[in-house]
């Protein structure tokens, strides 16, 4: 009987499933902030992406200062970054 009364927004599994057969880290985040879109308000979410954006610029400088941050980790930290900031404009217009 509880079969058909499926959750609007995917589980946790089907979450995570979709991740890991994402071909690149940039669609991963993409799919994720997808995600918490679909599960948080509006104006939540933009905080919420507006705060992984920061995360991850962070995560970039805190790399490169190290001198650890790999040619291909900078590549790809950058292009996440730079595509979470094109989602946001894009929901701002």
């Amino acid at each position: 009987m509880a079969a058909h009364l499926r959750p609007f927004a995917p589980s946790s599994t089907d979450v995570e499933r979709n991740l890991i057969a994402s071909p690149s880290p940039t669609q991963a985040i993409s799919k994720l902030l997808v995600c918490i879109r679909r599960r948080v308000a509006p104006a939540a979410s933009t905080l919420l992406v507006t705060l992984v954006l920061t995360l991850l610029w962070m995560a970039r400088l805190v790399l490169r200062a190290m001198g650890l941050c790999f040619v291909f980790m900078d590549a790809i930290l950058g292009q996440a970054a730079r595509s979470v900031h094109v989602q946001i404009s894009e929901n701002r217009t």
